[in-house]
């Protein structure tokens, strides 16, 4: 039993595994893979749909907290990056510092 998994075990250093081959490997795979299946007795398995957002938070960002309503998206504007943020709240501390020794 153990020689079998020692058998998976590369033996030199630079050796290249081979991920897929046969019915596995990306040529093949598209046409190969349903035959699979069908000769297995088995679904194919269904890719699910990606979430947008409304559907991962429970939430949907586009209605309105005032009437219901369903509000359109119009533009967005991008605010300062988050170290121009930082710089911005250092300089507003050293004006704050400033004018309360100034006094």
């Amino acid at each position: 039993m153990i020689e079998r998994l020692v058998s998976h075990i590369p033996a030199e250093k630079n050796f290249r595994a081979i991920r897929y081959y046969g019915f596995l490997s990306n040529r093949k795979r598209g046409e190969a893979l349903p035959l699979v299946y069908d000769l297995l007795d088995q679904e194919e398995p269904v890719e699910p749909k990606p979430l947008n957002y409304a559907q991962m938070m429970h939430i949907d960002p586009y209605k309105c907290i005032l009437c219901g309503g369903r509000m359109c998206f119009v533009k967005m504007e991008m605010g300062l990056k988050g170290h121009e943020l930082v710089a911005l709240r250092k300089a507003t501390i050293r004006e704050k510092r400033r004018l309360r020794y100034s006094l």
